[in-house]
């Protein structure tokens, strides 16, 4: 604060994947998530086709603000738009709008879990389980009702 009134300051910054269109951020504070486009969002026959999107994982000091960028993985999606964590602040659920799968039709809410390495408990990334809702074409947006 400076002179009884909240000071604005950017504290920290990350890097993310590329065309990131939603993000989240877990109840306890620990964690952000950004769901990133890539290029996904590019109709088939483009040679800049990604064929893939990504979700970023970086975690949150609570107390100073400052952020670490864990990992990107890949998401075999198309158009993520949206993510939210449960209460606990373990697992993500992401909406797509579209799948690769064509034998999928339409888009999808896929689960997610952060877990950490048994070797390096440090280590923590986020891994896809195997919950998946079908969805129709063109979801956009979760929320978390408690």
């Amino acid at each position: 604060k400076q002179n009884g009134k909240p000071r604005h300051a950017l504290t920290s910054q990350v890097l993310v994947g590329a065309s990131p269109e939603g993000f989240a951020v877990s109840p306890d504070g620990k964690y952000i998530a950004a769901v990133n486009m890539e290029r996904s969002w590019l109709p088939y026959g483009d040679k800049r086709q990604s064929w893939y999107s990504s979700i970023s994982l970086i975690k949150r000091n609570p107390v100073t603000g400052a952020m670490k960028h864990l990992n990107t993985v890949p998401y075999y999606a198309i158009l993520p738009e949206m993510a939210v964590f449960d209460s606990s602040s373990k697992y993500l659920a992401v909406v797509s709008s579209d799948q690769y799968d064509h034998s999928l039709p339409g888009g999808a809410l896929d689960f997610f879990k952060i877990v950490r390495d048994p070797l390096d408990i440090e280590r923590e990334t986020i891994v896809q389980t195997r919950y998946s809702v079908p969805l129709q074409h063109g979801a956009h947006d979760v929320i978390l009702i408690d």
